[in-house]
């Protein structure tokens, strides 16, 4: 697996299609700030609840910490 920064993947997250957007998490070397990553989880979200959930956790276990709103709108 190719492996790469936050900063790249985000960068090129909306350019790409929606299979790349979710094979590539897997090479991140780090993760952004919770504001980019709950953007790009909201997209997965809408698409893969099942694939969400498991970015949410490789991301929480990092040390993420989102926001209550974060969290309230994600629960929904």
């Amino acid at each position: 697996m190719k492996q790469f920064s936050w900063n790249k993947y985000y960068n090129n997250f909306y350019d790409c299609s929606l299979s790349t957007q979710k094979k590539s998490p897997y090479g991140l070397t780090n993760f952004g700030s919770a504001d980019e990553v709950y953007g790009v989880i909201a997209k997965f979200s809408f698409y893969n609840q099942k694939f969400s959930t498991r970015f949410v956790e490789k991301r929480t276990i990092s040390g993420a910490c989102f926001t209550s709103d974060c969290v309230k709108v994600l629960s929904l």
